[in-house]
């Protein structure tokens, strides 16, 4: 059943943490929230172009930069590779898991979201939910117990930025807003502070290195959280080249996302490079590694 109206109480005004954000950010928070595409779990279309064209003027970069500050503070989690976002605590604050019909309508709706980190985090909040709420209606249907029992996986968190998640919703009654970041220069806004954090100055080297160039902004991001983790950026950029040396061009679709590389970690993974054409000439490998003898 699609939805004719959405929930926004007025009492969101009263979350600092709500008001902290830029005027481009809560606009897409309220898109999202009235978007007739939007699931009994949260989750509705992320795809920027659309969404820019519903406000004139609107670009498609200012929706990616409000999407990314949206992530930053936890409101959401987007997956492009599957063009969804889900708003995290839609299902509190919407009270669908008080009404057991309306309980199996969220597992239908769950069933329904392809991405699989999305319904990981899905299953992280219904739990969550559970903790805060145990007496809702819903939880007794068997179809919704079913949804419990499915992987959990806990909302991607930027280090910097963790302790700052929004807990409002679309019909949130008692705010309780969690300290914001401050820009890092005065009067900067929260975007550019936001874009800044997203920055690194070997980025650059990583990316060009990588085999495959596609979502540079989220790889951006990715990078800068996994150096900020204290991982030595020299380490992510030599593996990064030795992972171009191990893929073939004509393997291009299989080579992976560099943000879903940077995700994973694989600049720990053991990679098999193909044979040098020349013999005796020592290939990327060895002059990365030291040598070992033989025997």
């Amino acid at each position: 059943m699609a939805r004719d109206h959405a929930r926004v109480n007025v009492s969101i005004w009263g979350s600092s943490q709500f008001r902290s954000l830029s005027p481009q950010a809560q606009h897409l928070y309220f898109v999202l929230v009235t978007s007739s595409s939007l699931s009994y779990v949260g989750v509705a279309d992320w795809r920027p172009k659309r969404l820019a064209a519903l406000s004139d003027g609107w670009t498609v970069k200012a929706v990616e930069r409000a999407g990314q500050e949206l992530s930053a503070v936890g409101t959401v989690v987007i997956d492009e590779d599957t063009d969804e976002v889900l708003i995290r605590r839609w299902m509190k604050y919407d009270g669908l898991i008080g009404q057991p019909r309306m309980a199996v309508s969220v597992a239908n709706a769950y069933a329904a979201t392809a991405s699989s980190p999305i319904r990981g985090v899905i299953v992280h909040e219904l739990r969550r939910l559970r903790e805060e709420e145990p007496d809702l209606k819903g939880w007794g249907q068997e179809k919704l117990q079913e949804v419990l029992n499915e992987p959990s996986k806990p909302p991607p968190k930027t280090p910097d930025l963790a302790q700052t998640e929004v807990p409002f919703g679309p019909n949130q009654t008692s705010p309780t807003p969690a300290p914001a970041p401050s820009p890092s220069t005065p009067g900067s806004g929260h975007l550019q502070s936001t874009d800044q954090r997203s920055e690194h100055p070997r980025f650059e080297e990583f990316y060009s290195e990588y085999p495959r160039k596609v979502g540079r902004k989220k790889a951006e991001t990715a990078f800068n959280a996994a150096v900020k983790s204290g991982v030595d950026p020299q380490k992510i950029i030599d593996a990064a080249n030795l992972y171009a040396q191990s893929v073939q061009d004509s393997e291009k679709k299989f080579i992976a996302h560099p943000t879903t590389w940077l995700h994973a970690g694989r600049w720990d993974d053991e990679v098999e490079l193909p044979p040098t054409g020349t013999e005796g000439t020592p290939s990327i490998w060895d002059q990365i590694q030291p040598r070992q003898s033989e025997g």
